[in-house]
């Protein structure tokens, strides 16, 4: 049994609407898209061009000291292929301007190394997102983001960073979709080959992160968006019982990631809660 629909044809066109109408809605002038080497940015950028015309969409490239070497390469490739420039911005100066005056202060002293790894990588989201909207605001343009639903689900981003936009296309389109849409498209083989790769850290590839292939985890997820118990899924994804409990967990402990900031109700009408928005 198969929880994961396969994505139809309706589906470029649902997104190509919803990008069409927040345009017209916010009356951007066209998206500013960050390109990481991979397909989900790759697709975002795809769906953009094929959507608004390539003149409207504006690609950014923002490498640092652990940026994959091939990845230079893949996003010269995907220029190549949309025929849209990239513009490459590293941001090796302002990863160390914002992490070593920080590291050498004495309020560091006694966390760990293995926390500041963690609160060193994800600054490089949090600026990549803080260089777009800055040229978004230059250009007038909205913010696409890359995060897919498997992704979001798992809390598998950086809070306010990679997970930050004003638009996620793919939000709602499991990792294994995203494939599976872009194959549709008639995307590049050597795009559908590669693997997904956060590019925080040298030689860290999502599913290793994960624990878990993609097809599994989307298996999983899907059953619990149908409403099926961890019992039922393992019996009919063909995984241990452990092995579901854990990704549920994973997905109850990331909620805050994917909430407005919780507000404690006081007023009438509260932001986030009760409040309509016109």
């Amino acid at each position: 049994m198969v929880f994961v629909k396969k994505v139809n044809t309706d589906v470029k066109r649902i997104i190509g609407e919803f990008l069409g109408v927040n345009i017209r809605e916010s009356g951007a002038s066209g998206v500013v898209i960050g390109l990481s080497g991979g397909i989900d940015s790759a697709l975002c950028a795809k769906l953009c061009v094929d959507t608004l015309g390539r003149e409207r969409v504006h690609l950014f490239f923002m490498p640092e000291d652990s940026t994959p070497p091939g990845d230079f390469e893949d996003v010269e490739k995907l220029s190549r292929y949309l025929d849209v420039p990239v513009h490459t911005l590293p941001i090796n100066d302002l990863v160390k301007g914002f992490a070593d005056p920080l590291s050498r202060h004495g309020i560091l002293g006694e966390v760990g190394e293995a926390a500041k790894n963690r609160g060193k990588i994800n600054i490089k989201p949090r600026i990549r997102i803080c260089i777009l909207f800055y040229f978004a605001n230059l250009y007038d343009c909205l913010v696409i983001g890359p995060s897919n639903k498997s992704e979001l689900l798992v809390g598998y981003f950086t809070k306010f960073g990679d997970g930050a936009s004003d638009l996620a296309l793919i939000g709602d389109l499991y990792k294994t979709q995203v494939f599976q849409l872009a194959r549709s498209l008639g995307m590049p083989q050597w795009l559908l080959e590669k693997k997904p790769s956060p590019g925080l850290a040298v030689g860290v590839n999502d599913e290793d992160e994960l624990k878990i292939t993609y097809a599994f985890l989307d298996q999983i997820l899907a059953g619990f968006d149908l409403g099926y118990g961890e019992e039922y899924v393992a019996e009919k994804v063909g995984i241990p019982h452990e092995e579901v409990l854990r990704i549920r967990n994973m997905v109850i402990s990331t909620i805050h990631k994917r909430r407005f900031p919780r507000i404690p109700k006081i007023g009438l009408y509260t932001v986030g809660i009760d409040r309509r928005e016109y």
